[in-house]
């Protein structure tokens, strides 16, 4: 992604569109990841020490560790799905990817949020339109917006869209 940014694709594009690209990416490598470790655990298999013992009861088969898998799904409200995990090692890591899953999308969907934000109260990058030459500004009063009309003007008419508009500034 940082050489996708430094070679300047994405110049114009919104810093809200950036964070969703951004968090498309990382949730693509986290899934990556994950599923390549538990289908990883699932081939090779529990190591003689790591072997589940099964007691029957009229639930069928169980055992401590799938139980705490059981419960764990349960709690998180990830739901059990079609396709469970053997082996006590990928259970385990199961219970791990479910908690990274957490707090990495607590965490992706705070920082979109706070980009959407910034946005929504004048906050955030301007960005030009090829073939619009033109820009109204609306709103209230202005002594109380000053430093953002001011901030705002000072990137509209910054040398940098020069290139892009065809001289300095508009």
């Amino acid at each position: 992604y940082e050489k996708l940014e430094n070679s300047g694709a994405l110049r114009n594009v919104s810093e809200v569109k950036r964070g969703y690209a951004v968090t498309l990416l990382r949730t693509w490598v986290l899934v990556v990841i994950l599923a390549g470790t538990t289908f990883s655990l699932e081939v090779l298999g529990d190591p003689e020490m790591f072997k589940d013992s099964y007691i029957t009861t009229d639930m069928g088969q169980i055992s401590f560790i799938q139980m705490v898998y059981w419960i764990f799904t349960t709690i998180s409200t990830v739901g059990y799905g079609d396709f469970v995990p053997t082996t006590t090692l990928s259970r385990m890591f199961i219970i791990v990817a479910i908690l990274v899953g957490v707090v990495f999308f607590s965490n992706e969907l705070d920082t979109l949020l706070k980009l959407n934000r910034s946005q929504s109260v004048g906050l955030g990058r301007w960005k030009p339109y090829k073939g619009h030459a033109h820009v109204i500004v609306i709103g209230g009063g202005v002594k109380g917006y000053s430093s953002q009309i001011g901030s705002f003007f000072n990137e509209i008419f910054s040398p940098a869209h020069a290139s892009e508009n065809g001289g300095l500034g508009w």
